[in-house]
């Protein structure tokens, strides 16, 4: 049985009101054997007339007269709590599980268009920088570009870096691996953003079209932030842009990124062996099937998030300890929480 929260209050109100009407009750008895009144009770018989003093007084306001309601409705929200929090942590297991669903989830990310707005001067009003040559162009940063290719290439199973063995062989579930990917962090140069058509001038370096990544257009629903528009013909009224970005091979390899600081094979494995690392894929780059994989310890995916802060790479790799989790056991845990 679930109830719901508010069903929770309105049976914590009923409590109290019980126990005001009996605290008050308890005084006017008080007051009686104190003058006299009734000074032959017994226990029992004060027992007996409270009780239906107070049965009386609750039935006139409306509220029933049984206990332990409050206990068994706590009971009760504190389960229902608990299998809510069950389901959540199962979808987390599920979008962690399989690569497809990594690059969903990666797709999803590159999809988001709020998170790669970027500037390349102070004065600069829409979302994403125009081409100076094209004005029917928003550029998307390069950081967008490699998230993109991420995707791309996950969903092919063909990484353009290859995992780092020593990473590899000291992590023991794939949120460890993912941990040291993700924590890498980069420091933008000063003034990057504004050097950026330094770098990529349009004249000599055309920009490609979004749309063969999936990025179209771009129009706002959050009144801060405004579409991706211009007035192109002249008309007064805004005309959609179209997104265009670097792609991933235009890249110099040594290029220091405008937003993040990172190097684009920096960034390429945060996002490959980190941000979307899966259970199915940890399990593959061990060298491990489903037959053969055997442990896990169930705790690892529900403490995801607390795991992940605390998984910070040693400089004395000895040192490193990590639970290990399976694809296999994955299943099996699956199965038990159907």
């Amino acid at each position: 049985m679930n109830i719901s929260e508010a069903r929770l209050r309105q049976i914590v109100l009923e409590e109290v009101q019980i126990r005001i009407v009996e605290y008050y009750i308890d005084q006017e008895i008080a007051t009686l054997i104190a003058e006299g009144v009734k000074a032959d009770w017994d226990a029992a018989n004060w027992k007996a007339r409270k009780r239906k003093m107070r049965d009386a007084a609750l039935g006139a306001i409306g509220i029933g007269t049984g206990f332990g309601a409050l206990k068994y409705a706590t009971d009760q929200h504190s389960d229902t709590k608990a299998a809510n929090i069950e389901k959540a942590q199962q979808a987390n297991v599920e979008k962690k599980s399989t690569i497809e669903n990594s690059v969903e989830d990666l797709n999803k990310q590159a999809g988001n268009f709020f998170a790669w707005t970027w500037k390349t001067n102070d004065t600069q009003t829409l979302p994403f920088p125009v081409n100076p040559d094209n004005h029917s162009e928003a550029i998307l940063p390069p950081e967008w570009s490699v998230v993109a290719q991420v995707a791309k290439d996950k969903a092919a199973g063909t990484p353009q870096y290859e995992v780092d063995q020593n990473y590899l062989n000291t992590a023991m579930s794939p949120d460890a691996l993912a941990a040291m990917y993700k924590d890498v962090e980069g420091s933008p140069p000063p003034g990057a953003a504004a050097g950026f058509f330094d770098d990529f001038a349009p004249g000599s370096h055309p920009f490609s079209d979004a749309s063969e990544m999936g990025a179209h257009t771009f129009r706002s629903n959050n009144p801060g932030v405004p579409s991706a528009m211009v007035d192109l013909d002249g008309d007064g009224a805004p005309d959609s842009q179209n997104l265009v970005y670097i792609p991933f091979d235009e890249l110099p390899d040594g290029y220091t990124m405008p937003n993040s600081g990172l190097t684009k094979e920096q960034m390429y494995k945060q996002y490959y062996y980190g941000h979307g690392m899966s259970l199915e894929e940890f399990g593959k780059l061990k060298g491990e099937t489903p037959e053969e994989t055997t442990e896990l310890n169930p705790e690892l995916i529900q403490k995801t998030q607390d795991r992940s802060d605390s998984l910070r790479l040693p400089k004395d790799q000895s040192t490193w300890k990590e639970n290990r989790v399976t694809w296999k056991n994955y299943k099996n845990r699956k199965k038990v929480l159907a």
